[in-house]
């Protein structure tokens, strides 16, 4: 194992956080420094968006690492990069489901199990393979060779990127600018890492891209910080873990991002429930980066569709800030002297 890839697998055993360890030290090797404001909003992408199982903390931290290097590339080439980097980590680790690795859609409630049978071991390959296809295809983008698209999936990602560009949409970035009134620190933290998330990573009909700037705007807001992380910081989870299960996550004494995870799952489930899924694809019935996926979506008007999404989530976000402001104001104060 090469010296990045060990350093994404440690990091990852100390932080108990897969994004974290990602996007941590992929922003040092490919952007050449790291940011700690990007570090907090990428957790709650952890444990396939805080324990719902869904789409693995290493695919949307490696999305956020190509969003934060490539933004100024045109548009269509940053999708079909993010794209390819999403397909081809599946390809190399059978899924990039979290949910699929550990046996349950709702990760949190097969803690247990996943330790007792060893299935964490396979997100140490998921780890290191994800480091591996994120190098690879950085040398690639960075000598300007895109040969990797298919010509039918080049052309759909491009119709799609320009449907969306004249109507001055972005389902992540537009729920990420709704909401930067009431974000400190700013936004521009998060806005050009968001960027690869559209319609699902690329247009890859994964988690909707607005559910995607909502996590990475808790994560912004919230104060998890992991860079102080160690062995038995990871020890005392899996140790308190096997006695609790799933309300180790809940657990803010020993699991750092419990109330991070509470707002993201919360997120998730409630445009889950308003939608039918918190797939692009589910939700639209369609996929963009097929043939005949954008004609549809423009012929049945699905904007509108994503436009309400990105309103939801904005709306869902800002009662999450302020229930959280209300609680932290409503916290005994212990007086000295």
């Amino acid at each position: 194992m090469e010296k990045t890839q060990t350093k994404v697998v440690v990091d990852f055993i100390k932080a108990f956080s897969c994004a974290y360890s990602v996007t941590k030290n992929l922003s040092q090797e490919l952007v050449g420094e790291t940011d700690p404001n990007l570090l907090r909003s990428v957790v709650g992408f952890s444990s396939g968006i805080s324990t719902m199982g869904d789409t693995c903390g290493v695919a949307n931290g490696g999305v956020a690492v190509l969003g934060r290097k490539y933004a100024g590339l045109p548009s269509e080439r940053l999708y079909l990069l993010c794209s390819e980097y999403f397909r081809r980590l599946g390809e190399r680790v059978g899924t990039p489901n979290c949910g699929i690795v550990h046996g349950g859609k709702h990760l949190a409630r097969n803690f247990r199990r996943a330790i007792l049978t060893g299935k964490t071991v396979k997100c140490v390959e998921v780890l290191a393979h994800g480091a591996q296809v994120l190098k690879e295809l950085d040398r690639m983008a960075a000598k300007g060779d895109f040969s990797f698209g298919e010509p039918q999936r080049v052309e759909c990602i491009g119709s799609a990127t320009r449907h969306f560009e004249e109507r001055c949409f972005h389902c992540s970035r537009t729920v990420i600018s709704g909401l930067a009134e009431v974000l400190d620190p700013p936004v521009a933290h998060v806005l050009d890492p968001s960027k690869g998330f559209i319609g699902g990573i690329g247009f890859n009909g994964t988690v909707c891209g607005a559910i995607s700037g909502g996590v990475l705007c808790l994560g912004l807001q919230s104060s998890v910080d992991l860079s102080g992380s160690g062995y038995g910081d990871a020890a005392g989870i899996v140790f308190h873990g096997l006695l609790k299960s799933d309300r180790i996550f809940e657990d803010e004494k020993r699991f750092r991002p419990a109330r991070l995870f509470d707002g993201c799952k919360r997120l998730y489930q409630s445009v889950e429930r308003e939608f039918g899924s918190a797939h692009c694809q589910e939700i639209l019935g369609l996929k963009l980066d097929e043939p005949g996926g954008c004609e549809q979506y423009q012929q049945n008007k699905k904007i509108d569709l994503c436009r309400k999404i990105a309103e939801t989530v904005i709306g869902l976000v800002k009662e999450r800030l302020e229930t959280s402001c209300q609680e932290s104001m409503e916290q005994p104060h212990t007086e000295s002297g």
